[in-house]
């Protein structure tokens, strides 16, 4: 099977990287090393594969195609530091990755029609990897970067900044990619900071993020009345009339652990 009997599927949102430097400048990023374990997701034709592997790096590729795994197969098989897995990143078990005695680093370019769940499936796991190198749509990728006080921030912005340090390295054209996209793209470096996961407070956190965000043009003592009254949010100092995109991370974890506090009186827990 050679690499110009490919065609690419719609269904899985494939768009096959093709620019030459592009491929450079993202293995430049993610600096692939003998030590390494890398998870690469949505492999496509190899283009980032053969540079990954060619690194001395152990290379576990999750791919759904089975022709682009047929072709995968054959490319690399001589490669005894690449491990296929023919699965959608979604079901595969991220727990299995544990096994391996170093954590591991991410390399993909997401369809993108799933990027911001495959996102967030690998953050609920931060202490497995070190650094994520992922491309996704430019408006995405804007999102998740957005600070504060922009039209950009929001839900997704805060869900991937709380649990990483992230930045948009680079913003590809359509012409990069075969079949060519009808938007732009980007290539985000995430990198996971150490936090501890407590599945109560992330339950809360994300009701309370929800409505807010739900109903972000009105101010925080409407998008909010479920959770506070006006007096409790000027105890906790803040401006009833602000709106959601202007309260910071810290201060939505700060809201969510008041709410926990006044539930465990409550509740006498």
């Amino acid at each position: 099977m050679t690499t110009s009997s490919i065609r690419p599927k719609k269904k899985f949102g494939q768009n096959f990287l093709r620019d030459q430097n592009v491929i450079r400048s993202i293995l430049a990023l993610v600096k692939p090393c003998q030590e390494d374990n890398v998870l690469e997701i949505g492999p496509g034709t190899g283009v980032l594969t053969k540079g990954l592997i060619q690194s001395g790096a152990v290379i576990n590729a999750v791919e759904i195609d089975s022709n682009l795994c047929r072709l995968l197969s054959e490319k690399f098989q001589n490669n005894t530091n690449f491990i296929l897995h023919q699965c959608d990143i979604l079901q595969f078990d991220l727990k299995e990755l544990k096994k391996a005695s170093k954590p591991w680093k991410v390399v993909g370019n997401l369809p993108y029609n799933i990027a911001t769940k495959i996102l967030i499936d690998l953050l609920s796991h931060p202490s497995l990897f070190t650094k994520m190198v992922v491309m996704t749509q430019l408006e995405v990728a804007e999102k998740i970067v957005a600070a504060p006080h922009t039209s950009n921030y929001g839900r997704l912005s805060i869900a991937l900044q709380r649990k990483a340090r992230v930045n948009i390295k680079l913003k590809l054209g359509k012409e990069c990619f075969f079949p060519e996209p009808k938007v732009n793209s980007a290539v985000l470096e995430i990198r996971p900071k150490e936090k501890k996961i407590r599945n109560d407070f992330e339950i809360k956190f994300s009701d309370l993020t929800r409505s807010a965000f739900n109903n972000r043009r009105k101010a925080i003592s409407n998008s909010l009345k479920d959770f506070f009254s006006s007096d409790e949010l000027l105890s906790l100092g803040l401006n009833p009339k602000d709106r959601a995109q202007n309260l910071s991370i810290e201060t939505y974890e700060k809201l969510t652990n008041f709410l926990m506090l006044r539930e465990r009186k409550e509740f006498g827990r």
